[in-house]
């Protein structure tokens, strides 16, 4: 499945950066190459395979995971790292899910595969478990609530804790791990849902109001164009389009 620079309903969003996200008081690193990919992650628009051609070219992933723990960023390392058993066990962790979400645990495993022996650093930068904001995330998703006023302003906190731990993290990581220091420019994948997009705006919007050069690329699976070949029903694609440009749209009013 290939990679594009944008899709048309991204042209439908307001010019200008999502304000709702509160990010002034966080720093944009500098030396840093970023490249946001957002996905569809769901076999349904068509698997990662071009995963394994932009991990060669990364230093570090980080991937849209809520609710995650130690143990699971340490189970994605030791994939990257190349160990087969913790590639196999995780592979079969999200099998469970095959019944519910068989699009998603499809596409999976095809990351997963293309993760292993990448010799990438991953760190996770979503909502950890038990975090109030994940909680609130998962009620809302089990009860199948729109995207409307009441549950926008839930969606933007955790885009504006992405942003933040994406800025507290880099800085961290250098410090601790060698060679991610020694890297000039670090070059950064953030791997999410096509629906956090705000969130590479709102890092080059700072990025330029703290003079960061930021060398930045926005990419998407094809399939974030929601076209008709790409899902089943022309409601089913007005109703997806018209979530995505409302919410976009909501983050860059004024309050």
């Amino acid at each position: 499945m290939p990679l594009v620079q944008s899709v048309p309903w991204v042209e439908s969003i307001i010019d200008a950066p999502p304000i709702r996200l509160h990010y002034q008081d966080v720093e944009v690193p500098e030396d840093m190459q970023f490249t946001f990919v957002g996905t569809r992650h769901d076999e349904d628009g068509g698997l990662p395979d071009y995963l394994r051609g932009i991990l060669r070219e990364t230093d570090l992933l980080l991937p849209e995971l809520p609710g995650w723990d130690a143990q699971l960023e340490r189970s994605y390392q030791k994939v990257a790292d190349g160990d087969f058993s913790a590639r196999q066990k995780i592979i079969q962790a999200t099998e469970r899910l095959r019944k519910i979400a068989p699009g998603q645990v499809a596409w999976q495993r095809t990351m997963f595969q293309a993760l292993f022996n990448s010799k990438v650093k991953v760190a996770m930068v979503d909502y950890p478990y038990r975090h109030p904001g994940d909680r609130a995330l998962q009620t809302i998703l089990a009860q199948g609530m729109p995207i409307n006023e009441d549950t926008m302003p839930h969606f933007a906190r955790r885009d504006e804790f992405i942003v933040k731990e994406i800025c507290a993290a880099i800085p961290r990581l250098r410090q601790e791990n060698r060679k991610l220091a020694s890297k000039e420019p670090l070059k950064v994948l953030a791997l999410f849902g096509a629906a956090h997009v705000a969130v590479y705006h709102a890092l080059v919007a700072k990025a330029e109001e703290q003079g960061v050069n930021l060398s930045e690329q926005l990419l998407f699976e094809e399939s974030v164009a929601f076209t008709a070949s790409s899902i089943e029903t022309a409601e089913d694609l007005n109703i997806t389009r018209e979530e995505y440009i409302r919410y976009q749209n909501w983050l860059r009013k004024p309050e």
